[in-house]
């Protein structure tokens, strides 16, 4: 049985519970589908409905996800609480030189959360990477593409304009989040500070949003005999600098974004640098004979790694082979993890697919849960909105969802529509494209407006530019915003505001 076959059986397992559906009367909604404005929602061990009016909410994270979360809360009259493990507000954005003790990330004892290297610029124009009613523009930084510095700097101005930094408990780490038999949430958290005896406090929630972030625990896929490699290993999880590769020849395994930026940092100082991956921005890259390219034309990209033979030396996949490596930097993403929850209760996670989740957010077993900020290949900031727009209306009853088993269905339909579409189990998440109609959706269920036209047409142009040159897109000339406003505008026939008021 494949992966994804499996996946009906496991939805099964966690939807066993029996349903009892109880009506919940809501507001009239015209705005809404009909079946968003009529549909039950149930809990999974009591006949139980989510009531109207003010919930008390934890919010787990005050990364990009959290505090758009919580702005969100506190619009529907919710009252929240951000647990953050760090120091400071921000999440991933929050560089730290720190590394851990296993550069692979495996089993290290000490976990650093961020993912930053220290050049890192943003990989989306500033304007489109904004919050919806907070603009991202020249005077946090006159680069269009600016450094992580700056980004932490304008979500902990967001978070200082929005009035959320009161509510956020620094310091302090999620154990564990368990639901409570007459419903609700039970949240231990403890204190996060290396050294010493943990202090950790229970507190009891009606709803709980999960915005952890999925940039923070490594994934490192599995290649035969890699332990006959000599070099040194390393995923880009725990890279700051180039300065451990000079002079060094240097194997990048993939080529997303991650592995784009430091193939070009490392060429700077290394004496060769070889990627290996199964696409490219451009499809003549990868090709056996390809010419280097990169700021000292060191750059070569080949096919993705085989095996490791016995003499240390990378045998390619169609019969290259990298011989004399000193080091292996894999950039090859991240697996979504969530220590705090017991495994297989609301979702289970396999082959970085999460299940069972209605809109990639919602447990269908227990809708006081939500997951914020799992979709990947997106422009996260205003999605974020969205999502935890959705979450505090449904929790404060001015929007409902399916049954469980309506929602259990729609779930079981997308599996199946992206398995027949030869979607990889392991790219269930991930948008690109399809992240335009989603925020269409999310906007309708809400009753908001939807995202204007001019951010797709600004993220449509950046992402042309790094296909033709990912070496220097970031300075490449683009647009202003008042232009695609306008170009966004001559499109509709119809002038939008380039922020919400």
């Amino acid at each position: 049985m494949d992966r994804w076959s499996s996946k009906a059986g496991l939805l099964a397992l966690l939807l066993a519970t029996s349903f009892e559906v109880a009506a919940c009367a809501f507001a009239s909604q015209p705005q809404l589908p009909e079946r968003h404005r009529m549909a039950s929602l149930a809990g999974a061990a009591a006949a139980t409905c989510i009531a109207q009016g003010g919930k008390r909410v934890a919010v787990v994270g005050a990364g990009a996800a959290g505090l758009a979360a919580a702005k969100e809360m506190l619009k529907q009259g919710h009252e929240v609480t951000v647990i953050e493990q760090a120091a400071e507000v921000g999440g991933v954005w929050c560089y730290d030189d720190a590394v851990e003790d296993d550069p692979l990330s495996n089993g290290s004892k000490r976990r650093v959360h961020s993912s930053m290297y220290r050049s890192l610029r943003t990989n989306l124009p500033r304007e489109v990477m904004s919050y919806s009613d907070f603009p991202f523009d020249e005077s946090f930084s006159p680069l269009r593409y600016p450094p992580h510095t700056v980004v932490r700097d304008y979500l902990a101005a967001y978070a200082e304009a929005n009035s959320l930094l009161d509510l956020v408990s620094l310091g302090r780490r999620v154990a564990s989040v368990e639901p409570q038999g007459g419903g609700g949430w039970a949240v231990k958290h403890c204190s996060s500070a290396e050294g010493g005896e943990e202090a950790c406090t229970t507190e009891e929630f009606d709803a709980v949003a999960v915005c952890n972030g999925h940039y923070s625990t490594s994934f490192v896929p599995e290649i035969p005999g890699m332990a006959h490699f000599r070099g040194g290993l390393m995923h880009s999880h725990n890279y700051r600098t180039p300065a451990p590769f000079d002079g060094k020849k240097v194997v990048i395994v993939g080529a997303s974004n991650s592995g784009e930026d430091l193939a070009q940092e490392v060429s700077k100082v290394a004496s060769e640098v070889v990627m290996t991956a199964r696409a490219y921005l451009r499809p003549e890259w990868g090709r056996s004979g390809s010419p280097p390219t990169g700021p000292r034309d060191n750059i070569y990209r080949w096919r993705p790694i085989r095996l490791v033979r016995e003499d240390g030396a990378l045998e390619l996949e169609g019969g290259d082979v990298v011989e004399g490596a000193d080091h292996i930097i894999f950039c090859t993403g991240y697996k979504y993890a969530f220590p705090f929850l017991e495994e297989g209760r609301e979702v289970a996670v396999d082959d970085n697919m999460i299940t069972p989740l209605y809109q990639h957010m919602f447990p269908a077993s227990n809708p006081t849960m939500a997951f914020i900020g799992l979709p990947a290949k997106i422009v996260p900031f205003p999605q974020f909105e969205l999502q935890s727009r959705l979450a505090a209306m449904v929790w404060s009853g001015k929007v409902s969802l399916p049954s469980p088993e309506e929602m259990a269905h729609e779930i079981e339909s997308e599996i199946a529509a992206k398995k027949r579409a030869g979607v990889p189990q392991k790219y269930f998440h991930v948008q690109g494209g399809g992240q335009f109609p989603y925020n269409d959706m999310l906007s309708k269920i809400t009753g908001s407006k939807p995202l204007p036209l001019w951010r797709r047409l600004m993220y449509e142009d950046s992402g042309r530019h790094k296909r033709e040159r990912p070496w220097d897109y970031r300075d490449a000339p683009l647009g202003t915003l008042d232009e695609y406003v306008e170009k966004a505008a001559r499109i509709t026939g119809s002038d939008q505001p380039a922020f919400a008021g």
